[in-house]
């Protein structure tokens, strides 16, 4: 559940989900491709993602899905 505070039972104020993440070994850290209200106009915002079934919620920047190569530049060489 993808929410603006980090209210672990905010589930009423749900704005998107994950859905799939995986470690990125370019970025060396996670990622995940999620759903999100109005998406492409909150680039650069923090929000949240939380699990409410483990109780655990991690702070996550929206960016572009084209955050490696957005030039394509490894593709043309």
């Amino acid at each position: 559940i993808l929410v603006t505070d980090a209210n672990i039972e905010a589930r009423a104020n749900s704005e998107g989900w994950v859905s799939s993440m995986t470690y990125s070994p370019e970025l060396d850290s996670f990622i995940a491709l999620g759903f999100l209200c109005n998406g492409l106009n909150r680039y650069g915002e923090v929000i949240y993602a939380a699990y409410p079934v483990k109780r655990r919620i991690v702070a996550v920047e929206v960016v572009s899905n084209h955050f490696v190569d957005r030039q394509n530049q490894r593709v043309k060489g």
